[in-house]
C-alpha cells in the first residue's frame, strides 16, 4: 500500500513537471530570441523574408553591450583592492549559547549592565569577524568546483542575456582525501578457500563537510509561474540534470538514495531515456553543432525543492518525528525516470530555496525580468535594418544602371556580358538612345549613417554609454577630471540599480545561507551567534567610481590657494586617492620617511655648491699661474670626485622598533654643512 501511494506522489510531481515545462515554452521563445541577438543572428521569422539579394548584414552592437556591462558589473563586485561587498555583523541584542549567556549574567550582577553589554558585543563582535573570516575561506576556496568569482560571472551573463541568472547555494559537499592504507583483503584460495593476504588499498574517506555553489542554466531551471517577483513566492522549483551513466550510478551511493530504484531503472534502460527538447535542436543550430543529437546514453534527472505535505512526505518514508502531518514542509525531492529516488526534508535548517535568482531590470509580472538584449532589442533592430538599407542602396549607385535594346543588337552579341571597352553591333537602323541607355540611382548614404547614430545613442540612453567600451568620439571629454566625473556618473545611474538588485537577490541570501551552513554544520563554536548579513559594498564600490577625481580635484583646488595649502595634509590626501583607484597606500611615504628624504636633499644641494665652489677656486688659481703643492692637488681632486658620483637616494621607511626597544635609537652626528673656508682668490 505505502508503495502504492509513493507512486501516486510520483506521478503527481512528473505531472507537475510537464505543466512547468508547458507553463515556460513562451520564455523559452523570448530566451532563443535573446540568445540569437547576441550571437549576432537573425530570428527565424526575420531571415526569412529576406530577399535572395537583399543585404543579411547583422551589426552585433548588442553583444559589446552586454560584455561592457557584465564586465563592469564584476569590477564593481569584485574590485581589485580586495573590498567585500557583504559583511557579517551582530545583532542589536545578540544572542549566544546558554553558558555564555549565563557568565555574562554574571557580569551583570558584579558590574552592572554598561559592562555586561559590553561584553556581550565584544564577544558578538570578535565572533562575528571570525564567521567573516570564515566564510571568505569558503568563497575563495573551491576545490573540484569553479570558484566563486567565475560563478558569479555565469550567473550575470545569464542575467544580461536571459534576464534570468541563477545562483544555486551553498550545498553540501564531502571533501575526501585519497589515502593509501595496508589491509587485510579476503581472496580465493586453490582450495576454494578464502586466504587473507596484506596489500596496499586506495581509501578514500571524508574528511570535512564544506558549502559549495555553483551556477545553474536557466535551460534547466522550471519554476512555479504562479509566483511573481521572489523564489520564496514559489510552491516548487526543479532544475533539471542530464547525466551519463557514472553520474546517475554514483547517485545510488549517496546517502538518503534509494539505490535499489537508481540500478534497477539503469538495467531498464541502458542506453538512456534522454530525448532533444525542441529549444535543445534549436540552440545546437545556432551554436553550429552537430545536425543530429548526440543523446544517447544520457538520462534525465530531476530535482525538486519545494513544499509538500507531511502524508506526502510520510508515503516517500521521511520521518516526521513529533511534527503534524497536516502541516506543509520543505522538503528535497529527486526523481529518475518519473520514479522518486530521494525525498528528504530541508537539507539545511533556516534555508528553504537554494536559488538565488538575478533578474537585471525586474519584471513585476514573473520571476524572470529583462537582460541587456531585452532593453537593446528594439535599437539593435533598427539599427540593422538601417543598415541592410544603406548595404542595399550603396550597392544600387555604386554604378550606373544600364537598359539595351536586346532585338537591336547582333545575334552574335550577347546582353549579360558587355563590359567596359566593348563595340556594339546593331542591326537596326535605330538611334543609339533607344538601343541602350543608362539610369544612375541616388545615394543616401549619409542620411542612413545620421539614422544609425540616432538608435546608436538611444541605445547608449538604454543601457551604458559608448565611451565605457572605447569610442574615441567622447575621448576628449574623458581627458578633462570634470567631464570624466560626469561620464562616471552617468554611467554609474545605469549601473547602480543592476548593483543594487544583485546585492538583494544574490548576495544578501547566498551569503546568509552561507552564515545558516555554518550555524548548522560548521564544527567551531568560535564563530558562532546571533549575527545579521549586510550587503553593504555595493552602494559604497559605486561611489568609488568617481571618488578619485573628486579627491583629485579637492587637493589640485586646495593646493593652488595660498590659504587652503597650510591646511591640507599631503600625505593622508594621497593615501586616499590611491585607496580609490584600488592602488595601495604603502606606496606612498610616510611624513617620517618625506622628511628625511627632504634633508638628504638639502645636504646634497649644499654639496653640490660646495663642488661648485672648489672648481672654480681651481680654475682661478690656474687662470692666474698659481700651482698648488701637490697634496693640496689631491685633497681637492679627491672631493670633488666624490662630490660628483654621490647621489640622493630615497629613504625607505624606518622598520617597526623591536619588543623592548621603545623606537630609541642612536642617531650618529652629522657633518657640519658650512663651508670649506677656502675663499676665492682677489
Amino acid at each position: 500500500m505505502a508503495s502504492e501511494r509513493l507512486a501516486l506522489l510520483a506521478s503527481k510531481l512528473a505531472k507537475e513537471f510537464r505543466d512547468a515545462q508547458r507553463a515556460r515554452q513562451p520564455w523559452e521563445m523570448k530566451w532563443l530570441e535573446r540568445y540569437r541577438m547576441y550571437m549576432g543572428e537573425y530570428d527565424e521569422a526575420v531571415a526569412n523574408s529576406f530577399s535572395a539579394n537583399a543585404s543579411k548584414l547583422f551589426v552585433n552592437k548588442c553583444r559589446v553591450k552586454v560584455d561592457t556591462i557584465v564586465s563592469r558589473l564584476m569590477e564593481i563586485l569584485f574590485p581589485q583592492a580586495g573590498d567585500r561587498n557583504w559583511s557579517i555583523e551582530p545583532t542589536p541584542e545578540p544572542v549566544l549559547e546558554p553558558a555564555m549567556m549565563d557568565f555574562i549574567a554574571g557580569v551583570r550582577r558584579a558590574y552592572g549592565d554598561a559592562e555586561a553589554v559590553k561584553f556581550l558585543q565584544d564577544i558578538a563582535k570578535q565572533r562575528s569577524e571570525a564567521m567573516s573570516r570564515v566564510i571568505a575561506d569558503q568563497l575563495a576556496e573551491s576545490p573540484d568546483h569553479v570558484g566563486y568569482r567565475a560563478t558569479i560571472r555565469e550567473v550575470i551573463l545569464d542575467g544580461a542575456i536571459y534576464g534570468m541568472g541563477i545562483h544555486k547555494g551553498p550545498l553540501v559537499d564531502e571533501r575526501k582525501r585519497r589515502v593509501w592504507t595496508a589491509k587485510l583483503v579476503a581472496e580465493p584460495g586453490v582450495d576454494g578457500r578464502a586466504i587473507q593476504r596484506e596489500a596496499w588499498v586506495l581509501d578514500t574517506s571524508p574528511v570535512e563537510r564544506r558549502p559549495y555553489y555553483r551556477r545553474v542554466s536557466p535551460w534547466s531551471f522550471y519554476w512555479d509561474q504562479s509566483a511573481n517577483r521572489r523564489m520564496g513566492d514559489c510552491r516548487y522549483g526543479y532544475e533539471e540534470y542530464r547525466m551519463v551513466y557514472g553520474d546517475v550510478l554514483e547517485l545510488a551511493g549517496r546517502t538518503g538514495f534509494d539505490g535499489d530504484v537508481v540500478r534497477a531503472y539503469l538495467a531498464e534502460k541502458r542506453d538512456g531515456d534522454a530525448t532533444e527538447y525542441d529549444f535543445e535542436s534549436q540552440l545546437r543550430s545556432i551554436n553550429g553543432g552537430t545536425p543530429e543529437p548526440q543523446l544517447q546514453g544520457r538520462w534525465r534527472v530531476l530535482e525538486r525543492y519545494g513544499w509538500l505535505r507531511g502524508d506526502e512526505l510520510e508515503e516517500c518514508g521521511v520521518d516526521l518525528g513529533n511534527d503534524p502531518v497536516q502541516a506543509d514542509y520543505f522538503c528535497n525531492v529527486w526523481m529518475l525516470g518519473g520514479k522518486i529516488i530521494k525525498a528528504v526534508r530541508a537539507p539545511i535548517r533556516g534555508v528553504e530555496f537554494p536559488f538565488q535568482i538575478f533578474p537585471m531590470f525586474r519584471d513585476d509580472s514573473s520571476l524572470c525580468g529583462l537582460g541587456v538584449t531585452g532593453v537593446y532589442r528594439d535599437a539593435q533592430s533598427a539599427i540593422n535594418a538601417v543598415v541592410r538599407a544603406m548595404m542595399d542602396n550603396a550597392r544600387m549607385s555604386l554604378g550606373p544602371i544600364g537598359g539595351v535594346n536586346v532585338p537591336a543588337l547582333q545575334q552574335t552579341l550577347d546582353a549579360d556580358n558587355i563590359r567596359g571597352g566593348t563595340w556594339l553591333k546593331f542591326d537596326t537602323g535605330e538611334d543609339m538612345s533607344k538601343a541602350i541607355t543608362f539610369w544612375q540611382a541616388s545615394s543616401h548614404t549619409s542620411d542612413y549613417l545620421a539614422l544609425a547614430k540616432y538608435f546608436d545613442d538611444m541605445g547608449d540612453e538604454l543601457t551604458v554609454p559608448r565611451w565605457v567600451h572605447g569610442d574615441g568620439n567622447v575621448s576628449d571629454a574623458a581627458r578633462t577630471l570634470g567631464g570624466l566625473s560626469m561620464l562616471m556618473n552617468a554611467m554609474s545611474i545605469n549601473l547602480a540599480e543592476m548593483v543594487k538588485i544583485f546585492d538583494d537577490e544574490v548576495t544578501s541570501q547566498f551569503v546568509t545561507a552561507l552564515y545558516h551552513w555554518n550555524m548548522d554544520f560548521n564544527p567551531r563554536p568560535d564563530i558562532k551567534g546571533d549575527f545579521s548579513v549586510v550587503a553593504r559594498g555595493a552602494t559604497a564600490l559605486m561611489s568609488k567610481e568617481v571618488q578619485s577625481q573628486r579627491l583629485i580635484q579637492f587637493m589640485t583646488m586646495c593646493a593652488s590657494n595660498p590659504q587652503f595649502a597650510p591646511m591640507l595634509d599631503v600625505n593622508k590626501g594621497l593615501r586616499q586617492v590611491a585607496t580609490s583607484m584600488q592602488i595601495p597606500a604603502d606606496i606612498v611615504y610616510d611624513q617620517a620617511t618625506v622628511e628625511l628624504n627632504q634633508e638628504r636633499q638639502m645636504a646634497m644641494q649644499v654639496r653640490i655648491e660646495q663642488a661648485t665652489k672648489l672648481e672654480t677656486l681651481l680654475n682661478s688659481m690656474n687662470s692666474r699661474g698659481i700651482t698648488p703643492d701637490a697634496a693640496l692637488q689631491r685633497m681637492l681632486a679627491e672631493a670633488l670626485q666624490g662630490m660628483a658620483v654621490q647621489q640622493p637616494q630615497p629613504q625607505q621607511a624606518p622598520a617597526a622598533p623591536a619588543p623592548g626597544d621603545f623606537g630609541l635609537r642612536v642617531v650618529a652626528s652629522r657633518p657640519p654643512t658650512a663651508g670649506l673656508g677656502l675663499t676665492e682668490a682677489a
